[in-house]
């Protein structure tokens, strides 16, 4: 260990862990990380988020609720929002900053705009290179994907993780399902594109 200390002092450098410096930053903000450190960071900040807001996370009904407020601004009633999504009154109704998982979209979009910034990524251009049919592929590919969220009341974080972290049968069904959705979508793309 003295000999590796010694070879860095005659080098001129200093190999020792310095916590706020550019190689620690580069190394956990910068640098892309391995799939295993990615999971337990997940599976980390998912445990945070259970605990600290005591249900799961949930990643596409907070934009419903953020659209029905939207709504409401423009003068939508409240009775015909809870009639047509058949929610209570009380979830459209509930400060923003109250609504736990509100904020951890706030929170999620904002820390990614953040560390895109810190890495020097940002680029903001708009390109069209795509056709026509392409377009529409994609365009049929988000309604169905927004269909879907509907009817499995979830994305694949609210309707796959969190079930499946809360030992539910139906985070199973819903891997299932989407797995066979994918296998679907890409042999119609691939058989449209043609």
């Amino acid at each position: 260990m003295q000999n590796i200390q010694h070879q860095n002092n005659q080098n001129g450098e200093d190999k020792s862990f310095r916590l706020f410096s550019r190689e620690t930053y580069q190394n956990w903000f910068a640098n892309l990380w391995q799939m295993r450190t990615t999971a337990l960071v997940i599976a980390v900040i998912f445990g945070i988020m259970m605990a600290s807001t005591g249900s799961g996370w949930g990643a596409s009904t907070p934009f419903g609720i953020w659209f029905a407020k939207g709504l409401m601004f423009f003068g939508v009633e409240l009775s015909t929002i809870t009639e047509i999504s058949q929610r209570p009154e009380s979830m459209f109704t509930t400060p923003f900053f109250e609504h736990g998982v509100s904020v951890q979209n706030l929170a999620i979009l904002l820390g990614t705009l953040i560390a895109v910034l810190f890495m020097g990524k940002f680029k903001f251009s708009f390109t069209l290179n795509h056709s026509a049919k392409q377009l529409a592929i994609f365009a049929l590919g988000g309604l169905l994907m927004g269909f879907g969220t509907r009817f499995a009341n979830g994305c694949n974080v609210g309707a796959l993780f969190t079930p499946i972290a809360n030992f539910s049968l139906s985070g199973w069904v819903y891997l299932l399902v989407m797995i066979g959705g994918a296998i679907a979508g890409n042999r119609f793309q691939q058989a449209v594109m043609k």
